[in-house]
């Protein structure tokens, strides 16, 4: 099947033409570099360590392919922030975008619909960073999200998957599994499935030597953008988001959203293109405020207004207007049946409506409590209680959660980027847990060996892509996305580089999930295909 893959690559890589006379600089030999080779930069996160050695296999390939690659490194928070700019204006690296940038696109696994957010074009300002926009790729899309049947909707997927396989706007990697690193003593830690991403863990029923505890102190190598939900999504925000708010359902244990948090219940009417959400009664946000419909409304209408600039308001694109007939009642009017609405309300923390009374819809990135001036109250198991940027974030317990009080009385949450100085933190005794986005791998036969450390291990079911900025004048050629493509060594990264905590991604939804395309050809690891591909720009 990978053959098929390579001649049909060809074959668009010959149709191709105007790509900047690359015959003279790709025509000679394999590891020749000439002055004048194009070159790209590509961008891994100063953080991780892993995404760095990954960036620098892959450019040494693109190199034996005659592609000039330089590696660079940047915190998450400049990384999202030229993404961005990428999305919106197309900016290269040199203009403040990127060229070629490592993600890691969580929340399809469970509900393939969170494809949507990444490649269909309705969310080119949100986090579709790469600029991808196929009409044909859209219509797969919307009508596996509009399909009510399973198989039906399995079939759109398995066609949009082999769409971007050939496109190329990101090429996946591997799928992680997730390290937390604890103090012997600690137990209770579990997957979170209060955001549903799976990238993050819950902690507020944990204990330490089975009794409830005072305090957590936990290390992470990355801050907050923003302490408001709506504003940040990255995996430091959904972090703190779930612990501070609440979503209207939440994931059960098969991974679907049928668990009551906020709502209590819901109905589906008019052929599915209505949906009532009945709130949960005596719900006060930690300000003693009482959470309403209102809450709901102004979330919700937040991530559906392209002024805002909220994220994920591409998965709200179905819903024509929210409605509040009262204090504990929701209704969403949609356009046509929307089989993930679940799923998109899951993925949604409610944010209280009156600490922003009177902010217009593009005042509100700048509101204090989006900048953190103010401490904006949640629904949460905690409370947000300070916030020292780049150094500390602190949260109380909410004694009136209406999930049960939580049995660690405080969190507290350092910001230590240097993962040595993490580690030597937890060896000692001056923090109980290493996040996982310090992705411990060559550190955990260590740490398996100090008997006042235990590892807490599970699935993410996420995929780290590399993606591609397709308005950069080199990548917006498909023949040189697919040569990339394949010239990437994902079963060197997965076994030398994760040593066994990684495992190969052949597409971008994971093996466990029902979209999966069981009969999609994976792209070959093929550098003498890929170099082939390239020569045949220059005919």
């Amino acid at each position: 099947m990978g053959s098929s893959w390579i001649r049909n690559a060809i074959v668009v890589g010959v149709a191709m033409v105007g790509l900047w006379a690359l015959a003279a600089d790709l025509a000679g030999r394999a590891d020749a570099q000439p002055a004048s080779a194009p070159k790209l930069t590509m961008v891994a996160r100063s953080g991780s360590a892993l995404e760095q050695q990954v960036a620098l296999a892959i450019a040494a390939k693109l190199k034996e392919i005659g592609l000039g690659v330089e590696v660079v490194s940047a915190d998450y928070t400049t990384m999202a922030a030229r993404a961005r700019r990428s999305a919106l204006s197309g900016e290269t690296w040199a203009q403040g975008g990127f060229d070629i940038i490592f993600f890691n696109l969580a929340g399809m696994a469970f509900e393939p619909a969170g494809m949507n957010r990444y490649f269909h074009s309705a969310s080119k300002s949100a986090a579709n960073f790469w600029s991808l926009a196929d009409p044909q790729l859209d219509r797969e899309l919307d009508a596996a999200s509009t399909a009510l049947d399973v198989p039906k909707r399995a079939e759109h997927y398995a066609r949009a998957a082999r769409l971007l396989r050939d496109d190329m706007p990101v090429v996946p990697i591997f799928h992680p599994r997730l390290v937390y690193a604890l103090r012997t003593g600690w137990t209770g830690i579990k997957a979170n499935q209060v955001n549903q991403s799976k990238a993050t863990a819950s902690f507020f029923q944990m204990k330490y030597q089975g009794k409830d505890a005072k305090q957590l102190r936990m290390a992470t190598p990355e801050d907050i953008r923003t302490p408001n939900a709506l504003f940040d999504w990255t995996n430091p925000g959904k972090t703190l988001n779930s612990m501070v708010f609440d979503s209207l359902v939440m994931l059960d244990d098969a991974l679907q959203p049928a668990m009551p948090a906020l709502a209590q219940s819901w109905s589906f009417t008019d052929g599915g293109k209505t949906a009532t959400f009945k709130l949960r009664k005596g719900v006060k946000w930690h300000d003693g405020k009482p959470f309403t419909s209102r809450d709901v409304k102004f979330s919700f209408e937040t991530r559906m207004n392209k002024e805002a600039g909220a994220e994920l308001g591409s998965g709200f694109r179905m819903v024509e207007q929210v409605q509040t007939p009262d204090d504990a009642t929701v209704v969403l009017k949609m356009r046509e049946a929307y089989a993930p609405l679940l799923f998109e309300v899951g993925l949604t923390e409610i944010v209280p409506a009156h600490v922003f009374e009177g902010v217009a819809p593009k005042e509100l990135s700048k509101s204090p409590y989006t900048s953190g001036e103010k401490l904006i109250p949640g629904t949460g198991p905690y409370r947000l209680v300070a916030w020292k940027k780049r150094e500390q974030i602190e949260l109380d317990a909410n004694p009136d959660y209406f999930r049960g009080k939580p049995t660690v009385g405080r969190i507290t949450l350092s910001i230590i980027p240097d993962k040595a100085t993490a580690m030597a933190s937890i060896r000692g005794g001056e923090v109980d847990v290493l996040d996982v986005m310090y992705e411990l791998t060559k550190e955990l036969d260590e740490l398996k060996a100090d008997p006042n450390v235990t590892l807490f291990v599970y699935e993410a079911l996420n995929v780290e892509v590399m993606g591609l900025n397709l308005r950069h004048p080199m990548l917006s050629n498909p023949a040189v996305r697919q040569a990339i493509a394949l010239a990437v060594p994902r079963e060197h990264i997965a076994k030398d580089l994760g040593r066994g905590y990684l495992t190969v991604a052949t597409q971008l939804l994971h093996p466990q999930s029902w979209g999966y395309a069981k009969q999609l050809a994976s792209v070959p690891f093929d550098v003498n295909a890929a170099r082939e591909l390239l020569k045949k720009q220059g005919q």
